[in-house]
């Protein structure tokens, strides 16, 4: 099996760039960040998959 190790700092950087394409309301941008089989839980929905999750993204940016 083939691994790869990156320090914090790359970790970081990914989450810093997905909070700002969202905050940046780039729900195409955020839907790479997202791996295809993604399970949401939050307070008012839970939702499986990435076109669910990037759907209820864009219809929630429209409304904030």
């Amino acid at each position: 099996m083939k691994t790869t190790c990156f320090g914090k700092d790359h970790h970081l950087k990914i989450a810093a760039n997905y909070y700002n394409v969202m905050l940046a309301k780039d729900c195409d941008k955020m839907a790479s960040y997202l791996h295809e089989n993604i399970h949401f839980i939050g307070p008012l929905a839970e939702m499986h998959g990435k076109d669910p999750v990037v759907l209820a993204a864009k219809n929630f940016s429209q409304i904030v």
